[in-house]
């Protein structure tokens, strides 16, 4: 695997008149990777490597993506008095990240469940071509293959600052205007069509709608399960394309006030008018769902500073801020008609697997229709063998709440922006000459967020809206269900389950991510050749909700950057614990004690050589573990879910606990201990810079710099698996024995107490067919094992010359 970075930049600064300057800049980055699939590594205790049953030219070397990007800059200062200053500034933005090197031509059969030594449904062994093992590939794929995926920003800002004194001290008075222009253009599929295989016998569907249920009725009635001879397949098509453009304003005004003895106040103001589209609407739809005016991003400011001694040797100072999100374009294609997940089921009959052919149509899509009954793309007839089951759309948007549309999910009324607050205190003082003492505290807590949220409806299924989670529509259980099924709380479908009812249904819960730190700093000037600077943080990062880029390992396996569209608050009860109260607890990244350091050491030798020497050193305690499982269902890996979860998931014993699990081999049985925090080992990491120079000349130099991040190469663990059922398959526990597809019934179950051991010992996902009832689920074989490791030594070496 080979990665090439390239940087160009150039600046040019110009004094036209003694009053007007300009300068411009412009910097060209280039990232090419190529080597973008490496094989699995072998297992440390002799397990099957599946990366060797398939083809070298799956893990090509000509595999990669390029990602050339640019931004340039011009800006103009022009003094219209000694106290008058207008300033302007544009920045430009461009970035197209594209993949190359994989086939377009053919299909990918992606074996879901292992075929080797497996039988068909009458008892016979499989076809050869299906007696592969489970995570078998035949193409080197990518499920997120990109044609394009062209971002565009340009940014124009207009300041005047006016200087003027004698108002009670001296005033910095500042207006200014913003504009904010983003753009985004992507077509991103896999590069030839996906065919998942579930074979062998017990390898069955699940119907989610009547003509899936009518369809699999005959083979139910001739195996007892809905499946093929040989089993199911499904034709999977995912992908998002589109072209959006939002533009976005904003005013600010502040004044820095510098009062009479030592005393500063800075206080300003600061309002925003966004808008946010929806990708390639059709004549009639909304094309701008979101849409905040002046009135709904008013941002004030303060902060004062005060020197108690006038002497400039301490300063004591605070502030307080409002600040909003300016939206990203992720949620204006993905949920708003540019995202597609689309996947059409069919019995296996044949044992030809070459005549299994999906084909790309124009619009790059192979699974698509209006409704469960479409049929995938083949380039004709369906291929002899293969009987259509259901065609299930993971991006439908169904039409039954007030603001929802055939094209893009709805928008609950009444949304607000994305907004947080923050407090700061603390004190600067300088002990000597060359050393300054500083202590600061933080407090940062959420208003609101913007997120997709839904309630499983069994006649309707999930209408996903974007919303502020626990506000609005989204406030009540009953409320929100209701108005997603566009019901009126009189009418005899509607939801009456209320905090109050018999079961109860609790209030949705708001987002929380609470963070309190205080940070005490030494730093020393540079004298007798050296410098340096030590800090210790002691902090807190509480709640239940990550962030606009989700950290949580069971989104996605952590670190998806989907924001104001992730997981965290698509269904009520991923906030719940199995107490029946919220699970909020430490996050992720919380790392309570953190110890940072550098020094550098400058010594000039010999007239010409100049050599200077940097280490930097962190200590940072480990972050918190969380216990999760999937509630009511679950997607396994063929879903393209990643194996850290299965879709559905809950923190059953509350965020940052972690239990201890086993499960007996004979039997079954799993065992639970108590819940405890656990935490990942402490994170030490040293990095070093040493830097040569010679000077040839007064204006000539020669330098040579080696920067080596993780000097000692040290690997610690950074992240544990965290899900107890395996997601190799359908594994999920079923609290009071109710599963999602049974409504609100299974809601007044998962929102109060249940007993999530006695739900992993009787599972309705683990029912044998013909057997006597639900079984204890399959506990990951990766519960608690190391998934994340600091990343190993980096050296970069450059040479420079000046002139």
């Amino acid at each position: 695997q080979n990665f090439q970075t390239y940087y160009t930049t150039g600046r040019i600064d110009a004094a036209v008149t003694k009053k007007l300057r300009l300068y411009g800049s412009w910097l060209y980055q280039l990232q090419r990777l190529t080597g973008e699939n490496l094989p699995f590594q072998d297992s440390s205790n002799g397990l099957f490597n599946i990366s060797s049953a398939v083809a070298p030219s799956g893990f090509s070397h000509a595999l990669g993506y390029t990602a050339p990007n640019s931004t340039t800059n011009v800006g103009a200062d022009y003094n219209i008095t000694s106290r008058l200053i207008l300033t302007g500034r544009f920045g430009y933005y461009f970035e197209n990240y594209h993949d190359f090197g994989f086939p377009e031509v053919g299909t990918l059969t992606n074996f879901t469940a292992n075929g080797l030594g497996a039988t068909d449904a009458v008892g016979n062994p499989l076809p050869p071509d299906y007696q592969k093992p489970g995570g078998f590939f035949n193409i080197s794929n990518s499920p997120n293959f990109t044609n394009h995926n062209a971002s565009k920003a340009s940014q124009v800002d207009v300041n005047l600052a006016w200087y003027k004194s004698g108002w009670k001290g001296t005033h910095n008075f500042k207006f200014g205007y913003q504009l904010n222009h983003l753009s985004n253009a992507i077509s991103q599929h896999y590069n030839v069509p996906r065919v998942d295989f579930y074979v062998g016998k017990g390898s069955a569907y699940t119907s989610q709608g009547q003509v899936g249920a009518d369809n699999c009725a005959p083979f139910v009635a001739l195996y007892g399960v809905c499946q093929g001879r040989y089993g199911y397949i499904s034709v999977y098509d995912f992908g998002s394309s589109g072209n959006v453009t939002s533009n976005n304003h904003s005013f600010f005004f502040q004044d820095s006030w510098s009062i009479a003895k030592g005393l500063t106040i800075n206080a300003g103001l600061r309002i925003e008018k966004e808008g946010l589209p929806a990708e390639n609407q059709p004549t009639g739809a909304i094309s701008t769902p979101i849409n905040f005016g002046w009135g709904d991003k008013i941002a004030p400011r303060i902060g004062v500073a005060w020197d108690p001694f006038r002497n400039g040797k301490m300063k004591i100072f605070g502030g307080y801020g409002q600040f909003y999100d300016q939206m990203k374009l992720n949620l204006a294609i993905s949920s708003f008609g540019g995202q597609f997940w689309q996947q059409c089921y069919y019995a296996l009959d044949t044992p030809n697997i070459a005549s299994i052919a999906p084909v790309f149509g124009t619009d790059h899509r192979y699974c698509v229709g209006p409704d469960s009954s479409s049929q995938a793309n083949f380039g004709g007839a369906t291929p002899a063998g293969l009987t259509f089951l259901e065609n299930q759309n993971f991006r439908t948007f169904p039409t039954t709440c007030s603001t929802c549309t055939k094209t893009e999910e709805g928008v609950a009324p009444g949304l607000k922006p994305y907004k947080q607050h923050e407090f700061t205190l603390g004190v600067d003082y300088q002990l000597t000459r060359t050393l300054a003492f500083e202590a600061r505290y933080d407090r940062r807590r959420l208003d609101h967020v913007i997120e997709d949220s839904s309630i499983f409806n069994p006649k309707i299924g999930e209408t996903f809206v974007i919303v502020n989670p626990g506000e609005g529509v989204d406030r009540t259980f009953s409320g929100f269900y209701n108005f997603l099924a566009g019901l009126s709380p009189t009418d005899p479908l509607a939801s009456t389950c209320t905090p109050t009812s018999t079961p109860s249904c609790p209030n949705i819960l708001p987002p929380e991510r609470n963070y309190d730190g205080i940070e005490f700093r030494l730093t020393k000037a540079s004298t007798n050749h050296w410098s340096g600077m030590f800090s210790y943080t002691y902090s807190r990062l509480y709640g239940n909700y990550t962030g606009l880029t989700s950290s949580d390992q069971a989104d996605g396996g952590g670190g998806r950057n989907a924001p104001n569209n992730g997981r965290a608050f698509d269904e009520p009860f991923f906030s719940w614990g199995a107490n029946g109260k919220s699970s909020s607890g430490l996050l992720p990244t919380d790392r309570p004690n953190t110890f940072k350091g550098y020094a550098y050491y400058d010594l000039g030798w010999m007239r010409h050589f100049s050599t200077q020497v940097g280490i930097f050193q962190v200590f940072y305690q480990g972050s918190p573990l969380t216990s999760y499982l999937d509630a009511g269902f679950s997607f396994p890996t063929g879903f393209n879910v990643p194996n850290a979860g299965g879709g559905f998931p809950v923190d059953v014993v509350g965020r940052g606990k972690w239990v201890n699990v086993s499960q007996d081999l004979a039997t079954g049985a799993i065992t639970v201990g108590a819940p405890f925090t656990k935490r990942t080992p402490w994170y030490n990491q040293t990095d070093f810079n040493l830097t040569q120079n010679y000077k040839i000349t007064e204006t000539k130099a020669l330098g040579f710099s080696a920067t080596i991040a993780n000097v000692l190469n040290q690997r610690a663990m950074t992240q544990v698996n965290g899900n107890i059922t395996s997601g190799f398959n359908s594994n999920f526990i079923a609290p009071g024995g109710l599963t999602l597809n049974k409504g609100v019934p299974f809601y007044t179950a998962v929102l109060n107490p249940y007993d999530f051991v006695a739900g992993l010992n009787s599972s309705p996902s683990n029912t044998i067919p013909g057997g006597t009832g639900p079984g204890p689920v399959t506990v990951n074989s990766g519960y608690n094992q190391p998934n994340r490791y600091q990343a190993g030594r980096t050296i970069r070496l450059g040479v420079r010359f000046t002139f």
